[in-house]
């Protein structure tokens, strides 16, 4: 089991920059939307909010939906998650060129925020789902407090990254970290079928 754990951390690294470098983003971006002036630490709450509409939708309408196209296991739900983490990255790539040209509006960030929330329901529940039900009753606790020094691990992967400087741009960071998320997925793809 401790094999595929190693993909987390960076999943995670991916997912904790929303409260960073999103933010970052955003202090580039035109906050101003009529009636209210969003400022850029305000878009991070946006994860949460969208996390806490996404988990009955994504337990009564995605997962059936899943089901009946034969992804019913975590492992697989996990891959979904890892998938839209790399889009999120993706799209927040493209916003960063975007707004080397122009200063647009600070709800361009809303989709790249939207595709981590959605990974982080579907990795996150999958994660401890997996843990719970795979590891022996005496080591579930021990599975659980594994997955959450991946999240310290993604934190690591950051500092590394960040502190290192041999990324110049940030749009060179966010094109990064979204390769870095698919290369991680195939390699999940190809522990988790070889998992029993």
């Amino acid at each position: 089991m401790l094999k595929l754990f190693i993909t987390l951390p960076i999943f995670w690294a991916l997912y904790a920059q929303f409260n960073s470098r999103f933010v970052f983003q955003a202090t580039k971006m035109n906050g101003d939307i009529g009636f209210y002036v969003i400022k850029p630490d305000q878009m991070g709450m946006s994860t949460s909010v969208l996390i806490i509409i996404f988990v009955p939708i994504v337990d009564y309408i995605i997962y059936p939906f899943l089901s009946k196209l034969g992804l019913k296991t975590p492992l697989q739900k996990m891959v979904i998650g890892y998938i839209m983490a790399a889009l999120g990255f993706g799209v927040a790539g493209i916003i960063e060129w975007k707004i080397q040209d122009n200063f647009i509006s600070i709800l361009w960030l809303l989709p790249q925020l939207f595709l981590l929330a959605v990974a982080e329901v579907f990795v996150w529940v999958s994660n401890i789902s997996f843990a719970y039900t795979q590891a022996p009753e005496s080591m579930r606790s021990v599975m659980s407090s594994i997955s959450y020094m991946a999240i310290a691990g993604g934190s690591l992967i950051i500092i590394t990254v960040s502190g290192s400087n041999f990324l110049k741009s940030q749009l060179l960071e966010f094109l990064f970290y979204s390769i870095l998320m698919i290369l991680n997925t195939i390699c999940f793809i190809f522990m988790s079928k070889k998992y029993k």
